[in-house]
């Protein structure tokens, strides 16, 4: 097919003469018609410039002095030829399909500028590890999202040219995020981006990783979202991010940290991350136990891994003893109740829920309503349902409760609609009708009503939202001491 675009595969390749054959190979076997490979050999000192010249004039081959894989792919940049453009690490290796599908989506949605897709992690081998679906957390690639979420792996992505020579070059001054860098730069001026949301690349994990590299990750991404900020002209709306976007740039370093090995430099960056965070002190070990369990079920681990954490949570936050004592139950509640309702799972929860003694049914509520506003989501309304009545059915309701129910659903309503999960958002909404429309359900109402309010007046998150109608210092299971709310904040 003559008119099917050219795309350019640039390789950026320093002593990768192991794996590099396969990657080369997986792009001149792509099913779409028209590729040119390009090889930046980055001042390798194994036999990469041999195992380029197997492939003889299949590949274009250019050699510098090693100045590092963001300079390599600005070299191989200049000498592409294709519209579209694509970068390729040289120990990855594309699915057949690959270019094709994304040129396809391109060449129907002329307004796009990039295109991303999901990944397969593999090992040394190339056997599959897991898949990496970024669209679960970042269903629309919003520069938004692009901050929060950071969901950038150059592999999957195709690009048009045009936005490249538009953006400027890769920063040779952050060698392990000039991608996050570069996608940033693009969002702000403009360049929209979607999802083909399927795996199309192989993402090999082994001992010689850059990413390995989890301290040096981590200043380089911190730096990436300072540099950012730096620029002028930010938008007010992204100006007023910038704590919140700091606050997730610090959770997604500490898990690095805790995958790569280099778990004596979470405790630092966990008391960073207080800087920006909107919550108390309590709170936020909670959002920390929260998001972390759910990326550990991510990665195909036990979520019960959490509890490892635990002491690190401890030592950033400061907590006494006492505090801590009184926090550890919820932590527990949220691991080994809620967690299995959450997944589905019942008739597991229900097993552990009756270990639980809750003091007042509003200290139930409360709790629930903290774990919904702080996720994981999507949540499926009928874990809510669900989880009230084997409260009710084990004796740790008295009565109907109608408020208390109601203020869960609105609590779900609000999530979802804060995270544009609008059809979720909908059935919540109709489901806090349904519970709520008895006069005892009144009080919910009139306290969702005088939150709204305070969040419309303020235009704060939503969890500053909840934690105004509530403090976390109300939350209790087992013990009567209140969630440690501390000053500790900038929020």
């Amino acid at each position: 097919m003559q008119d099917a675009p050219l795309v350019s595969v640039v390789i950026p390749a320093y002593n990768a003469s192991a794996y590099l054959a396969e990657a080369v190979e997986s792009v001149l076997t792509q099913s779409h018609p028209r590729v040119e490979v390009i090889v930046v050999d980055d001042g390798s000192a194994d036999n990469t410039r041999h195992v380029v010249g197997r492939f003889r004039d299949r590949v274009k081959y250019l050699h510098q002095v090693h100045q590092g894989a963001p300079e390599a792919r600005n070299r191989g940049l200049q000498e592409a030829g294709g519209r579209l453009v694509a970068f390729l690490d040289a120990d990855d290796y594309l699915l057949p399909d690959s270019l094709g599908l994304q040129a396809e989506i391109l060449a129907a949605r002329s307004r796009l500028g990039l295109v991303h897709s999901g990944w397969r992690m593999v090992d040394e081998k190339g056997l599959s590890i897991r898949d990496v679906q970024p669209w679960i957390e970042a269903p629309s690639l919003t520069l938004k999202n692009w901050l929060l979420w950071k969901p950038v792996f150059l592999g999957s992505m195709l690009f048009r040219r045009e936005w490249l020579e538009r953006v400027g070059k890769f920063s040779g001054q952050l060698s392990q995020t000039d991608d996050v860098d570069l996608v940033l730069r693009m969002a702000l001026l403009g360049c929209r981006a979607g999802w083909n949301r399927r795996v199309t690349v192989c993402r090999r994990k082994h001992a010689g990783n850059l990413t390995l590299d989890g301290a040096q990750q981590a200043r380089d991404l911190t730096a990436a979202i300072d540099r950012f900020y730096s620029l002028p002209g930010l938008p007010r709306h992204v100006r007023r991010m910038e704590a919140r976007v700091k606050y997730f740039t610090h959770q997604w370093v500490i898990w690095n940290l805790y995958e790569t090995g280099f778990v004596d430099l979470i405790p630092r960056q966990l008391r960073e991350s207080l800087r920006y965070s909107p919550y108390p002190v309590g709170h936020a070990v909670f959002t920390w136990h929260t998001e972390f369990a759910k990326r550990l079920a991510t990665a195909g681990r036990p979520h019960t891994e959490i509890r490892s954490f635990w002491p690190l949570f401890r030592e950033a936050s400061g907590l006494s003893e006492g505090e801590w004592t009184s926090l550890a139950p919820v932590l527990e509640w949220w691991t080994t109740v809620w967690w299995p309702y959450v997944r589905m799972e019942p008739e597991l929860g229900r097993r552990e829920l009756q270990r639980f003694h809750w003091p007042q049914a509003r200290d139930a509520m409360k709790t629930v309503q903290l774990a919904i506003a702080s996720g994981p989501f999507p949540l499926d309304l009928r874990v809510i349902r669900q989880y009230w009545t084997d409260l009710s059915n084990l004796g740790h309701l008295q009565g109907e409760h109608r408020d208390l129910v109601t203020s869960l659903y609105l609590t779900a309503f609000a999530r979802s609609a804060f995270s544009r999960e609008w059809i979720l958002a909908a059935k919540a909404l109709l489901a806090a009708l349904f519970a709520g429309g008895h006069p005892k359900a009144w009080p919910a109402w009139l306290r969702f009503l005088r939150s709204g309010s305070r969040y419309a007046l303020e235009r704060g998150g939503l969890l500053r939202t909840l934690n105004s109608e509530f403090s976390a210092g109300s939350v209790r299971i087992v013990a009567r001491e209140a969630l440690p709310s501390r000053p500790g904040s900038v929020g």
